[in-house]
């Protein structure tokens, strides 16, 4: 609601503490680090997480899914914006 009343299209988050945060994910991308590499999109509508896929497990996806959050691999957040 915020978004649409500010009139703002979208907000691309690339800080991974973020990331992991806000959708409670965790890896091991980084050396001594429970991060994932990955980039956020969220707009009013929908909200996509850029990632390699093959790093998060079937059952993970489909929770991701059910939550209404969209994976694409890190390569198409370009073709987006």
């Amino acid at each position: 609601e915020k978004m649409k009343e500010m009139q703002v299209k979208y907000h691309l988050i690339t800080s991974l503490d973020d990331i992991a945060w806000l959708l409670n994910i965790r890896g091991n991308d980084i050396t001594y680090s429970p991060l994932v590499t990955a980039f956020v999109l969220v707009t009013p509508e929908y909200l996509n997480l850029y990632i390699d896929e093959k790093k998060i497990p079937s059952p993970i996806q489909d929770d991701l899914t059910r939550c209404g959050i969209r994976v694409y691999l890190q390569v198409c957040l370009f073709m987006t914006l």
